[in-house]
Formats: structure tokens, C-alpha cells, sequence
């Protein structure tokens, strides 16, 4: 056992993979995370769906179909969000390129310039904060893929009603009334943060932590209720932006954890 008087949690999103409520309770093997995989190329020759409509969707179902599976992938959006137009920009926008879209290329410009400072982020009324983060991550994919998904059917405005697992796979009832019999089903729903249930805190500790929607509640230096314990990534995201989430901001997190503890560091 080792004794330390500051901890900083920077392990990602493990352990905050998203299940939706048709999925939760389906103890089955045939019913996966997109989060669980590393190597696809096992799914060749079956019939899988992907459910999701955002970047990691769309890369499992290019990878599967280039693995030979027979791929579907399952959205609730009426259209796939392609990210055509920024990547037009980026190309032709020339020196004026930093002024629509920062180093930290988080969001559409106007937004990204905001959430690339997390302390101006911090600064915006809380009613206005949430619409911020989401309209700068909402679900997309980036406009390369989409030759590489030209032999995935893509089903949008489509919404899984009931998932029954069987011993061939998983049968999914939908809102129109169809449905699919699949070998496997990925879940590419993202991440929903709770950091009591973070697997490296124990039930004792988490309890301790004030928290807002599963979120830390954070002061400077990303330091939580519990003095000593600080987040960064994905569990700051609430209190400091969206940037949180991506490697981008890990410039603004090394800098702000290591700051405040140097100017702590005999107050403990």
C-alpha cells in the first residue's frame, strides 16, 4: 500500500461505457461495447449490427465490413452528421485557418474558440454551458469514412425497442415494426461519467466526492471535494468543457493540476 497526499485520476473513460435501457440487463456475450474491442477482424463471415450514429460508430461498421461481416448500423438521427464541410475548410482556409478553427480543433468555429479556453468556458452562465458542450460534440463522422462504409446498410431514424438474446445471437425489435437477427450486437452509444462508480475508488471515497449529474464537482487545479484528489480527461468535461474529453486539453490540465500543487504543496 502506498500513501500519497495527491492522486490524479487521468485513466479516460474506462469504465463509463454507455448501455442504453433496451440493453442494460442482457447478460450475453453476443451484446458488446464498442469500448470491449481492439481486433474486429473475429466478427468476419457474421451478421452484426452497430448501434450509434457518431465517429466511433462509423469506424466500427467501416472496420467490420472491411473484416467481410455482414454490417448494419442502427441511428436514431434522420441523417448521418458528415463533417464534409470542416474538412473542406481545413484545406483551404490557409493562413485565416487559426482564426476559424484553434489548435485544439474541438467544435464548429465560434463555439471551438470558447471551448478551447476552459476557463472561459467556466465563466459561462451554468443555463448555457450544457448547449456549449453539446453543439461542439454533438455525434458526427468524419467526412473520410464515408467510402469506407459503402457496403454497411445504413439505417437512420431507427430506434432498438427491445433487444431478446438467444443462443445464435440477439434478435432486435424496432420502431417500425421490423426486425434483425444478428450474430452480435457492438454498442457504439458513447460514455456516460459517474465517477463514484470509477473502478479505481472505493464505495468509501466515492461516497466523499460531491458530484453533479456523475460528474466531480472541481475547483482550480481540477482538485475535487476530497482535497488531494484531482480529475482530469473526460470527468472534468462538466466544469471545464468539452475539450476535457480529447488529448487537446490535457495542455490546459498538466498545466492547471501542476500549477495548483506547486502553489499547495505545504498546505497539506
Amino acid at each position: 500500500m502506498r500513501h500519497s497526499t495527491r492522486v490524479v485520476i487521468a485513466t479516460g473513460l474506462t469504465g463509463f461505457a454507455h448501455r442504453p435501457k433496451e440493453f442494460v440487463d442482457l447478460d450475453t456475450p453476443h451484446i458488446t461495447h464498442s469500448s470491449d474491442h481492439s481486433d474486429l477482424s473475429a466478427f468476419s463471415g457474421q451478421s452484426v449490427v452497430v448501434v450509434g450514429g457518431g465517429q466511433s460508430a462509423l469506424e466500427v461498421s467501416a472496420l467490420l465490413g472491411e473484416t467481410g461481416a455482414e454490417t448494419e448500423l442502427l441511428c436514431r438521427a434522420p441523417s448521418i452528421r458528415w463533417l464534409t464541410r470542416s474538412g473542406w475548410l481545413h484545406k483551404n482556409l490557409g493562413p485565416l485557418l487559426p482564426l476559424a478553427y484553434p489548435w485544439t480543433d474541438v467544435g464548429p468555429p465560434g463555439l471551438n474558440q470558447i471551448v478551447a479556453h476552459p476557463e472561459l468556458f467556466r465563466r459561462l452562465p451554468l443555463s448555457i454551458q450544457p448547449w456549449v458542450a453539446y453543439n461542439s460534440i454533438r455525434p458526427a463522422a468524419s467526412g473520410w469514412l464515408k467510402n469506407r462504409v459503402t457496403n454497411v446498410r445504413l439505417s437512420t431514424d431507427r430506434r432498438v425497442v427491445r433487444a431478446i438474446p438467444s443462443n445464435a445471437g440477439v434478435t432486435l425489435l424496432l420502431d417500425d415494426a421490423t426486425k434483425r437477427q444478428v450474430n452480435h450486437v457492438i454498442l457504439a452509444t458513447g460514455y456516460r461519467v459517474d465517477v463514484r462508480q470509477h473502478p479505481l475508488l472505493d464505495s468509501e471515497l466515492g461516497a466523499q466526492l460531491q458530484t453533479k449529474d456523475g460528474y466531480p464537482v472541481l475547483r482550480n487545479g481540477l482538485e475535487s471535494s476530497v482535497i488531494g484528489l484531482h480529475f482530469a480527461g473526460a470527468p472534468a468535461a462538466s466544469e471545464f468543457g468539452p475539450i476535457m474529453r480529447f488529448v487537446a486539453g490535457t495542455r490546459y490540465a498538466a498545466t492547471s493540476i501542476a500549477r495548483h500543487i506547486a502553489a499547495n504543496q505545504y498546505s497539506m
